[in-house]
């Protein structure tokens, strides 16, 4: 194969790229589905394990087909439009000067707006070429929702509720995406743990809702219906979403009584004087308790415990019993059970008429007497009797004709009438003694006897009846009896009422101490109560008692309606007894009136700028009860960027840059749900002007006469100003500064607080700007400006001929590949010469002799050339043939640093092949990672001794040989001798690489 063959097939081999597959990866961190409320979506962009990928030269990252991020080559990464807030981080595995291996975004606190497709696309090769198509990978990715905004009311929202009250429990809000249930349960008083809620039917589950615009979660309401019943007293129920708990509510329910019955339910018909068997009335449980009376004409019977005992039992206790239950803290609760007692009794008395008779002439008549019995239930028989012989009468009238003396004798009488005095006893006050009572009658034959009675138990003989320290047990009907006992069924009674004041010994406010409403809703009903007889009266106060304002409250209860904060205050209720000034109790329960935020604001409200580095504190304050709660937003509420703060101050010590924008207040309000307020503030931060520095390109210590050199000054100034730019040089003597004419100003890079402006000047070094000065200067202003001193290089007549001898050798390491794949050993080294020889007599000065000598393997090379230049002469050994004719290479001596040669304006075959080389090397310079390539790199372009360069060479020939180990699957395409016609077909097609 002829040498120019080689020289095509080494072209192809750059130029054909290899692809092996798709060998892009992106990765996603915490996965394709991302759980509500994950802190950071990562996505990972790189070469796919296992792919024959050795170059990326930029990644590419598309949300949905659009830009979102890239890397190209050495670049640091860049966020693209829509994607450049603080939401979104870019990164890279390593420095930027560093190979590319990733190219990373995370994106901070992701939400449904970026679950999309993502595509990561690569550009890169294989060790062959680029990779065409650009090798890409898809992934789907989900952003799950957490169910937000989430509520839960009760409607009626009372303290206290009563049986067979209607409750409505209404939890409504954001239900995530994918959607969660509503969850209901349930523990009744005294259990333990929460139970799952038994009725659902009692549960009504609204429609769904999709999201609106700009949200990502759907909508749903959830609704429990219930009648509360007794059972249900101490009960709590609870709505939760997603195993959080929504809302909580405690029942308090007061019920009874449900049913009152007696035990007996009757009793039979008793004779005056026996017992009647006790009676029990009895009723279901209340809550909080029930109270329990008996009464006989609406008047207060004693009972103890509520059982009805009757002994020795009276007349006048026959009647209608009424069994009284009610619940004091439940309107219209009272239920009732009713017993007659039927007392049989009588005579009470009998009445003679006439009273009295004259005596009677034996065998006369006597005048009729009637005889005429008083009060018996039932219905009396009368009888008249002589000496305990009954006479036989007629209905009663004791008639007796044509009397005998064995008709004459006594007739026994009495009593026929008892009085009481004073008849009527005035109520006592518990602890006080009663006035005496004296009990009376008329006169008796034989003479009568007398007994006082209270509940059928004796309690004197004595006529006069006298009560000391008297208590509530002593209430009661209390009865005289007189009788005669000659005279069977011959007692009669007077009877009179003792009534004891007493109370109150207690007072009771149903609710807790502090009762919480928010502004304009009602103060549900809140019974007070105490035990009085006479019921005591019981008043509300709107503050102390003694200054407070008195509040009309009915049955003891304090109700308020459209209540507003100034009624906010300690209530006081108080019981008073009415006919006892001492008898007064009070307790007190705390009002609060839940209300805001109101008057929220921000102060300082306005900061038009602020410097950086200093300090700023906000100060976000609003009117609430309870105290407000406070949280400061940065940016926006979604993002979830929450600044520290306390008690709504902000304090933004040492203030930078990226803490410019927009801050948000919001304030809640723990006691009213949906309370939410928020005010904004700009804060625009402003940052001083930095120190301006100078960068020189070359960089060198010493500069060659009529070098290009470019000087770029450059500085961060505040946003806002226009800054001037000067460039001058001073005379060696450094006394005298010329201006600077033609020179450019890149345009600011603006981050919002200040912006990064660069000037360049390009200049042509001069022999006499040895010890001249550079300097810059911004606005006329020389404590901002900065200077340097140039060196150049004194130029004699061999200093350009040891530059170019430098470039040959370099061009001659270059070389050194394709000895070592294309070229037998003495075939190289005669083509080698011959360049070396054609390149050194276009490049070296006239008037010069200069030798460069070059070995391999025992073989010399060398080079001459003449002083005029005219002639140039190479003799390279190559197996006997000697080459003599040669075609002349034109190359510029750019370094590895400069613009890649363009292919295309070279026509030579020789020149293809070595300006080929040197891309090659230029490329494998820049993308190989290894530490060695970048010292090597660095000491081509830098050395300027002869054996630095040739230490380089020896290291660069190890390199190349690794190099054509590692690409060793180019030999099937320089086998392929139909490449060279693919290399004739396509190389006008070839870009400048």
């Amino acid at each position: 194969m002829s040498f120019t063959s080689h020289i095509f097939y080494f072209i192809i081999v750059i130029c054909i790229a290899i692809r092996k597959g798709n060998g892009a990866s992106i990765e996603v961190l915490p996965g394709e589905t991302v759980p509500p409320n994950t802190p950071t979506l990562t996505l990972k962009c790189t070469a796919a394990s296992g792919s024959d990928i050795t170059d990326i030269f930029a990644i590419y990252l598309y949300k949905d087909d659009q830009p979102m991020a890239s890397i190209v080559g050495g670049n640091p990464p860049q966020l693209h439009t829509g994607f450049d807030s603080m939401k979104y981080t870019a990164s890279r595995n390593l420095p930027n000067t560093e190979p590319l291996n990733f190219l990373q975004v995370d994106i901070a606190n992701p939400d449904c707006g970026d679950g999309n497709e993502y595509k990561c696309k690569l550009s890169a090769s294989n060790g062959g070429g680029p990779i065409s198509p650009n090798p890409e990978d898809i992934k789907s990715i989900t952003v799950e929702t957490s169910p937000s905004d989430l509520t839960f009311s009760v409607n009626p929202d009372k303290i206290i509720y009563f049986e067979d009250d209607e409750v409505t429990i209404t939890c409504i809000g954001k239900v995530g995406d994918p959607v969660q249930p509503w969850l209901w349960e349930r523990k009744l008083s005294g259990a333990l743990d929460w139970e799952s809620y038994p009725d659902s039917s009692d549960i009504t589950n609204g429609a769904l809702v999709p999201p609106s615009a700009g949200e990502c979660s759907f909508s749903r309401e959830s609704v429990l219906t219930k009648v509360l019943k007794s059972p249900e007293d101490g009960m709590s129920l609870r709505c939760l979403m997603d195993g959080v708990v929504v809302g909580l509510k405690d029942f308090t329910v007061y019920y009874g009584p449900s049913l009152v019955t007696l035990t007996p339910p009757s009793v039979d018909p008793v004779f005056e004087g026996d017992d009647i068997s006790a009676v029990t009335c009895n009723h279901g449980t209340c809550n909080p308790y029930c109270v329990l009376e008996w009464y006989k004409d609406n008047n207060l019977v004693p009972t103890n415990d509520g059982v009805l005992e009757l002994t020795n039992v009276e007349r006048s206790q026959a009647g209608t019993y009424i069994c009284r239950v009610s619940n004091p803290t439940i309107p219209d609760s009272e239920m009732t059970a009713s017993l007659s007692v039927d007392v049989h009794y009588g005579p009470n008395s009998v009445h003679l008429t006439p009273p009295t008779i004259d005596p009677i002439i034996e065998g006369n008549a006597m005048t009729p007497v009637t005889c005429s019995p008083v009060d018996c239930n039932p219905y009396c028989e009368q009888g008249w009797y002589n000496e305990n012989n009954l006479v036989p009468t007629n209905n009663g009238v004791l008639e007796l004709t044509n009397v005998d003396r064995s008709q004459a004798g006594t007739y026994i009488y009495g009593p026929k009438s008892v009085d009481l005095t004073p008849t009527i006893i005035d109520p006592i006050l518990e602890g006080y003694d009663m006035a005496p009572v004296t009990c009376s009658h008329d006169d008796c034959n034989p003479p009568c006897e007398l007994e006082w009675f209270k509940d059928n138990t004796l309690i004197t003989n004595d006529a006069v009846l006298e009560l000391m320290n008297v208590n509530r047990s002593e209430a009661g009907t209390y009865i005289c009896k007189v009788f005669n006992s000659a005279i069977p069924g011959s007692e009669i009674e007077q009877n009179f009422a003792v009534e004891v004041y007493y109370g109150p010994d207690f007072i009771h406010i149903n609710s807790s101490k502090t009762v919480g409403l928010i502004e304009f809703e009602d103060v549900a009903p809140i019974p007070c109560w105490t035990h009085c007889n006479p019921k005591c009266d019981i008043k509300w106060y709107n503050g102390s008692i003694d200054d407070g304002n008195l509040i009309s409250g009915v049955n003891g209860e304090l109700e308020l309606f459209n209540v507003s904060r100034s009624q906010q205050a300690i209530f006081y209720c108080e019981v008073s007894h009415p006919f006892n000034s001492d008898g007064r109790l009070n307790d007190s329960i705390d009002l609060q009136v839940y209300y805001g935020p109101e008057l929220v604001q921000i102060k300082p409200d306005n900061i038009d700028s602020v410097a950086e580095g200093t300090s700023l504190q906000v100060t976000c304050s609003a009117n609430c009860n309870p105290v407000c709660q406070f949280t400061w937003y940065f940016q926006s509420q979604e993002s979830g960027y929450i600044k520290p703060a306390t008690g709504g101050v902000l304090n933004l010590p040492n203030i930078y840059r990226n803490e410019a924008g927009l801050y948000i207040c919001e304030v809640n309000q723990a006691e009213i749900v949906n309370s939410s307020k928020t005010v904004e503030i700009e804060i625009h931060v402003h940052c001083p002007s930095s120190e301006v520095h100078i960068t020189t390109e070359p960089s060198k210590e010493e500069y060659e006469v009529d070098e290009s050199v470019s000087f770029t000054c450059s500085g961060e100034f505040s946003s806002g100003t226009n800054p001037s730019w000067k460039w001058q040089k001073s005379s060696a003597n450094g006394q005298e500064w010329a201006d600077y004419v033609n020179f450019t100003v890149s345009d600011p890079s603006d981050d919002g607080c200040s912006y990064r402006q660069d000037t360049t000047i390009s200049i042509t070094i001069n022999a006499d700007d040895d010890g001249s000065d550079i300097r810059c200067i911004k606005d006329e202003n020389e404590d901002l400006s900065i200077s340097l001193t140039l060196k150049v290089k004194s130029n004699d007549k061999n200093g350009g001929c040891e530059n170019y001898a430098k470039f040959i050798i370099l061009v001659c390491s270059l070389l050194a590949l394709f000895r070592l794949k294309f070229l037998n050993h003495d075939a190289f080294m005669v083509f080698t010469g011959s360049v070396i020889r054609e390149s050194y007599a276009l490049t070296t000065p006239h008037n010069t002799n200069s030798t460069l000598v070059m070995s391999r393997n025992g073989e010399d090379m060398s080079v001459h050339g003449t002083e005029d230049g005219a002639n140039n002469g190479s003799n390279g050994q190559n197996n006997g043939e000697n080459l003599e004719e040669h075609d002349s290479i034109n190359m510029q001596t750019n370094t590895v640093e400069n613009t890649e040669t363009n292919v295309q304006s070279i026509s030579n075959p020789k020149e293809k092949f070595l300006v080929d080389s040197l891309n090659l090397r230029r490329k494998l310079l820049v993308n190989d990672t290894s530490s060695k390539m970048k010292e090597l790199q660095y000491n081509m372009v830098t050395s300027s001794d002869y054996n630095p360069i040739m230490d380089s060479y020896k290291s660069w020939l190890n390199i190349l040989e690794e190099y054509q180990i590692v690409h060793n699957e180019y030999q099937d395409v320089l086998d392929d001798s139909e490449r060279e016609v693919y290399y004739l077909v396509n190389i006008k097609n070839l870009n400048q690489r």
